[in-house]
């Protein structure tokens, strides 16, 4: 699945999770391609915490695909050099407990995602950032060939500067 990209995993268990991750720097980048996004049903889970910084749009290294059976998109790495997924770039503070949480989240445990440092470009500048790829095989996965996640508006998710029936609701 790797297709000849460089990527650095972190694997761990619970007991030694913080200290083997390479997070522990006082900030790190998180880069996001779908449902922890701006205006997405997950996006709660970066704009509770405090020590999350959004930095602007960005860009990986990458190939998206709908995950039909599960609702969300999972990204895998491309060493195709047009290839890239759209998202979101996040700036970190004291990273580890906001990594931990998210690997939960991601099911990184369960071997459904898999946290890996990557190249991020935002802003023209390139920095090291942290991003989830799928770990499964895609199956019935259809790819996203624009790179970006559109998810099916529903009422809940409706945005409009004008109206806004989602406000507070995930």
């Amino acid at each position: 699945m790797n297709r000849g990209v460089k990527v650095v995993e972190k694997k761990t268990t619970r007991s030694r999770r913080t200290a083997s991750r390479g997070a522990g720097r006082n900030r790190a980048y998180l880069f996001v391609y779908g449902t922890l996004m701006r205006g997405q049903k997950s996006h709660g889970l970066l704009a509770q915490r405090r020590n999350v910084e959004f930095v602007g749009l960005g860009k990986i290294r990458g190939e998206l695909y709908e995950l039909h059976s599960h609702g969300y998109p999972g990204a895998i790495p491309s060493a195709q050099p047009d290839r890239f997924v759209s998202g979101q770039l996040y700036r970190l503070r004291n990273p580890d407990s906001i990594l931990e949480d998210l690997d939960e989240f991601e099911g990184c445990e369960e071997g459904l995602f898999r946290r890996a440092l990557v190249d991020a470009w935002s802003k023209g500048r390139k920095v090291k950032a942290w991003t989830y790829f799928y770990a499964r095989p895609l199956g019935q996965a259809s790819p996203l060939l624009t790179g970006a996640y559109r998810p099916a508006r529903t009422l809940g998710s409706f945005r409009n500067k004008n109206f806004d029936l989602g406000k507070g609701h995930k």
